[in-house]
């Protein structure tokens, strides 16, 4: 299944420290076999540049269900 390149595009009117945008965050699923994920969840993203930290909140990793792969 050939999925489309989706882009976005953050406009300010001044400089700014951080990018912020409305995001939906999903468990894993698998499109092949069910195209749209049984439940969305919608959050304020802070978009890592890679120049510090990286990390979800505990909202979001509670609030979605995740688990751990890893450090």
């Amino acid at each position: 299944m050939d999925i489309p390149t989706q882009a976005f595009t953050t406009t300010a009117s001044q400089r700014v420290l951080e990018l912020k945008n409305e995001v939906q965050v999903a468990k894993a699923f698998n499109p092949d076999n069910d195209p749209f994920p049984t439940r969305l969840h919608t959050y304020t993203a802070v978009w890592d540049t890679g120049a510090t930290h990286s990390m979800i909140s505990t909202k979001v990793v509670e609030g979605v269900g995740l688990s751990p792969s890893g450090k």
